[in-house]
């Protein structure tokens, strides 16, 4: 799994976050979807996940990058939404993250 900070983002704006996660040896994909509270499903996010060359100190063993477009994004509700992420080897092997929150709050300046 990973470690996660709870992101807060604007509504309207490209959401981004970058981490790191810790997996054993094999060649991994991810998948990750956020839904509301009452488990109605918001988005599958774009995820890019890279092994590191060297591990972190904390053992984390790849880059891990979560992305939704703006256009897409600004359809999001105004409330907190409940994550994970699902890692798969090229065995099958699945393994999930734990469960983390983004925050989407209304936008003042922009288009928001």
């Amino acid at each position: 799994g990973g470690q996660f900070r709870s992101p807060t983002m604007g509504s309207g704006a490209t959401f981004s976050y970058v981490g790191t996660a810790k997996l054993p040896a094999g060649i991994w994909s991810a998948a990750c979807s956020l839904e509301q509270s009452d488990g109605t499903p918001v988005a599958a996010l774009v995820v890019t996940l890279e092994p590191l060359v060297t591990p972190t100190a904390e053992g984390h063993t790849h880059a891990l990058a979560l992305e939704k477009d703006a256009v897409a994004a600004a359809t999001w509700p105004l409330e907190d939404l409940g994550g994970d992420i699902l890692f798969t080897d090229g065995e099958g092997f699945k393994l999930p993250s734990v469960r983390f929150t983004v925050r989407v709050i209304r936008g003042v300046t922009g288009d928001a």
